[in-house]
């Protein structure tokens, strides 16, 4: 297996600042565009791209040092080469990165965005407009303004690394009837890695806070009715709080405590049918 601690030129402590300092000093040298025709450098480059993917990673790193340290896995993984932000990177800086890209094909999407989002089933019953604020990558607007011979020791604002992290606000659109856990993703609004590559997806996930009487059970919804005890004895004429607005209900002489009543159609949207759920009433009395 390649040292890749050696092909960089930096210790097995070095920091990952020092990992990149070292990087961008050997991929000017060794970049094909500066060394037509010669085979080595090309090697050279990818060999110093394998290596700095590795070493910037956390957790390749650690799988990678606990490959090349005692005792020796029986079996070490095969890596393929990796050249992803600088091959990017000189396809926008004009440095004959074109042609590298055509020749070795490389195009990165950024990494997606997981944020969870809590909503009322108010907010689930009717549906809702929202707005989400989070911090994503997006490529350094002074990088792009660089020159290719000044882009990686002139740049102060993100210290050559060719991506700073923004805050950003997207508006969403959350569909009435959502259940608990269910995605939305909004393409194009995650992170963006690396320079000419498309960015990744902001996911959100639904989670839906506690209701004090209703639940959620697919499209039904089971509704709590608190009652006092000459309700269930005589009966009574109530109005109950349900996904479809206010409704009347009646309580009908002798109902026992805890026991169910169906209201057809008075519960969550169903998207399979285009229709609603029902509202499951469940009356209880009042001990207090």
């Amino acid at each position: 297996m390649a040292n890749f601690y050696t092909i960089l030129g930096v210790q097995k402590n070095s920091s990952t600042e020092t990992i990149k300092k070292s990087y961008r000093r050997l991929a000017i040298k060794y970049h094909p565009d500066k060394n037509h025709g010669d085979a080595a450098a090309e090697e050279k480059f990818k060999e110093i791209n394998e290596a700095h993917q590795t070493l910037i990673d956390p957790d390749k790193r650690r799988e990678y040092d606990h490959q090349i340290s005692p005792p020796p896995p029986r079996r070490a993984a095969r890596r393929r080469p990796q050249t992803r932000d600088f091959v990017d990177i000189m396809r926008n800086k004009g440095m004959g990165g074109n042609s590298l890209f055509r020749k070795w094909g490389y195009k990165f999407k950024g990494t997606h965005i997981r944020k969870r989002i809590k909503l009322t089933l108010e907010d689930i019953s009717k549906g809702t407009k929202i707005e989400v604020s989070y911090r994503c990558n997006t490529i350094c607007p002074d990088c792009l303004r660089f020159s290719a011979a000044t882009m990686f020791d002139t740049c102060e604002t993100c210290l050559g690394s060719q991506v700073i992290s923004t805050d950003k606000k997207m508006k969403f659109t959350v569909r009435k009837g959502a259940g608990q856990n269910e995605e939305m993703t909004l393409r194009g609004a995650g992170h963006q890695d690396f320079p000419g590559g498309p960015a990744g997806d902001l996911v959100l996930i639904i989670d839906i806070l506690p209701h004090d009487t209703w639940t959620k059970r697919g499209s039904d919804c089971l509704i709590r009715e608190i009652v006092k005890e000459k309700q269930l004895v005589r009966g009574d004429n109530i109005k109950i709080d349900t996904p479809m607005g206010w409704v009347k209900f009646i309580v009908p002489p002798g109902t026992n405590n805890g026991q169910t009543f169906r209201l057809t159609g008075k519960g969550f949207y169903d998207l399979q049918t285009n229709g609603h759920g029902d509202a499951l009433i469940i009356v209880e009395l009042n001990n207090w």
